[in-house]
């Protein structure tokens, strides 16, 4: 009897053990395993004590029978009463011996349900880190100065880090759902211990707290990702700005250079005041016309956006006028104060 019970444990303890070897399991995993262990091993202690009771008890009835028989009041013998008495205690010996084998393959369904929760952790958790690594890539990225068009890409990417925790939260509940059925068939079972139930329930809300919480990061990470993006924007819409004004100020240089270039040696001789004004005011009217045609026939540069004038810094809604742009620009010129911002660098 003894022997059925040590193979029937041994074999337990023999597949548990070899399962140990070959799967990682964490610390929650572990506490719990330890508790089932725990209860298993006093259940069984118990009822090989109990087995070792009824064993002495039959023994000595046994040598008492031998010793004397007597008749007792129904008309049996002391002999007859033992045989009875050993039957039955053979008949809960099976029973017992039964219900250690229920227990052992208890054990082992319950084990191959926590290897699964395992390994189906272990695959969230990696999966979350890819994420997470993913998206602090995307922030250095976005960190790093670009310029205006890849930042316009940046910009326009949408951000996909939202649905994938979804799917696995989908199939995270559909594996939750399978494993309250096999612990729901277990239930059947009587005199059946409830803190193997109460472990299996307590490491998966674990898990579902452990998945919220990440879940939440993710959402506070998503949340400053669009506070960033909302900032590029506007950022690159500066940029844009002060594009066209500088754009427009190389132009204005460049227009500068060619007249010098094709201005003749006469043109510095001395004359009248009246005529010098007269001189200026046509080549501020030419200059004028110049800034304003370029304004019109180049391609880059857009009078009808916004625009930041690179001296001052003065922004240009798009109700200006190209005209009162140009006549701001050209007075900016002719000052060439020290306080603008282009003759400070220059």
């Amino acid at each position: 009897m003894n022997s059925e019970v040590n193979n029937i444990s041994n074999h337990s303890v023999k597949q548990n053990s070899s399962e140990k070897t070959t799967e990682f399991i964490p610390a929650a995993s572990h506490y719990a395993l330890k508790l089932a262990f725990q209860s298993i091993k006093e259940r069984y202690v118990k009822l090989q004590d109990r087995l070792c009771a009824l064993e002495e008890e039959n023994v000595r009835f046994k040598e008492n029978g031998n010793d004397k028989q007597f008749h007792n009041g129904s008309g049996c013998s002391r002999m007859e009463i033992l045989e009875k008495k050993i039957d039955e205690l053979s008949r809960q010996k099976a029973q017992l011996s039964h219900h250690i084998f229920m227990l052992a393959n208890e054990n082992k369904d319950l084990w191959n349900n926590l290897s699964k929760l395992t390994e189906e952790k272990q695959i969230l958790v990696n999966q979350l880190r890819d994420l997470i690594a993913k998206t602090d890539s995307e922030k250095k990225q976005e960190e790093k100065p670009n310029s205006p068009a890849s930042l316009q890409e940046n910009i326009e990417a949408p951000i996909e880090t939202v649905n994938i925790p979804e799917d696995l939260l989908k199939e995270f509940s559909t594996s939750d759902e399978d494993n309250k059925e096999s612990l729901q068939s277990l239930e059947t079972i009587k005199d059946f211990s409830l803190v193997q139930f109460e472990n299996q329930f307590d490491l998966i809300d674990g898990l579902n707290a452990e998945l919220k919480e990440i879940l939440k990061k993710m959402n506070e990470d998503k949340v400053v990702l669009q506070q960033q993006q909302a900032g590029l924007k506007e950022a690159l819409s500066t940029m844009r700005r002060m594009y066209q004004g500088m754009k427009m100020y190389i132009m204005y240089l460049k227009n500068l250079k060619t007249d010098k270039d094709s201005s003749l040696p006469e043109t510095r001789v001395d004359c009248d005041s009246n005529k010098s004004e007269t001189i200026n005011e046509s080549v501020n009217t030419e200059e004028k016309v110049n800034v304003c045609e370029q304004f019109e026939n180049n391609d880059d540069i857009t009078v009808n956006e916004e625009m930041i004038c690179p001296f001052c810094g003065k922004l240009f809604v798009n109700s200006t006028l190209a005209e009162a742009y140009s006549k701001h620009f050209i007075n900016h010129v002719k000052d060439c104060s020290n306080n603008s911002l282009v003759f400070r660098f220059t």
